[in-house]
């Protein structure tokens, strides 16, 4: 594994486990009765490749967003696949303070919920506090589990999907402050 998939947690910051969700126009089924897999109605045929670019697209707003209210983060992004190919974002941000971690929680859900739309029942941006020591322990165990399956790692390749990625590091791996 190389850095960018396996990490220790920083001393003295909150670290909190993010996870991004697409609004139902990206998700080609939704569960029906009994959790039988039906055609969902809102989706307009996105693949997943469009998909990981609208969260990147509106993540990146949403750093410039803590950015401007002098939110300093760090952290790893993953990418997995749902049950239909749709990706999902987990991610852990570290922070400096209580105040960023609320301001980073709020960003986060203004701008997820301001995009969801008509159809956005299934989006969602859900934000934890995690305890010390469980950001390493999820994140090298989802290392271990997401980047060794192959299914995942061939639709990853099919779609042109990164599934990992780093953000509030410098080139050389140091902290941006």
């Amino acid at each position: 594994m190389n850095a960018e998939t396996k990490t220790r947690e920083p001393a003295g910051e909150i670290g909190l486990f993010v996870t991004l969700t697409l609004p139902a126009k990206f998700y080609p089924n939704q569960r029906g009765v009994g959790g039988k897999l039906i055609d969902n109605p809102f989706f307009d045929g996105s693949s997943p490749l469009s998909g990981h670019e609208w969260l990147r697209v509106l993540w990146g707003k949403v750093r410039a967003a803590l950015a401007r209210n002098g939110v300093r983060m760090h952290g790893l992004r993953y990418v997995v696949p749902n049950f239909d190919g749709v990706p999902q974002w987990s991610l852990i941000a570290w922070v400096r303070s209580d105040e960023d971690a609320r301001v980073l929680e709020s960003v986060t859900r203004h701008y997820w919920l301001a995009s969801a739309g008509a159809d956005g029942s299934r989006i969602g941006a859900n934000v934890e506090r995690l305890e010390p020591g469980c950001a390493s322990r999820y994140m090298n165990a989802y290392a271990d589990d997401v980047l060794g399956d192959q299914a995942v790692i061939a639709w990853a390749a099919t779609w042109g999907v990164r599934l990992t990625g780093r953000f509030g590091f410098s080139r050389t791996g140091e902290v941006l402050s």
